[in-house]
């Protein structure tokens, strides 16, 4: 004789760990739009004057006016394009150039809300602004 053993039918938890999993996928999707907005975006392109064209690898260093140091650092890439994510308020932010080879400029912008702001830097040789100084 064979013997029948007895099956419980067990109720599946994998319903309620999809609905779990995409609940959480769905709260974490609307904190990153939520975070997304709370920052504003400070961008910009850094070219030759005389040439126009890009200029890569120059590093760009972003601080709130009437502080010292900056707060935030960038490079521009092959394009000589550069992005800084920056937090959302009404504020005055100064974007400086850092080059050995070009003449360094500063740029002061107003941040109000979630916005992107952006600049262009035009900077000149550094070699050609030197002309006998000390």
């Amino acid at each position: 004789m064979k013997s029948q053993k007895k099956t419980k039918k067990r109720k599946s938890s994998l319903p309620v760990l999809l609905a779990a999993c995409l609940l959480a996928a769905v709260t974490l999707t609307a904190e990153e739009k939520s975070a997304a907005k709370r920052q504003a975006i400070l961008a910009g392109s850094v070219h030759d004057q005389q040439s126009g064209l890009a200029l890569p690898g120059v590093r760009i260093e972003i601080r709130r006016q009437g502080e010292k140091k900056p707060r935030w650092r960038a490079v521009t890439d092959v394009r000589g394009d550069f992005a800084v994510r920056v937090p959302v308020g009404k504020a005055t932010y100064v974007i400086a150039t850092a080059s050995k080879q070009q003449k360094n400029q500063e740029l002061a912008v107003e941040v109000v809300s979630h916005e992107r702001v952006e600049v262009l830097f035009l900077l000149k040789p550094a070699a050609a602004d030197a002309g006998g100084k000390p």
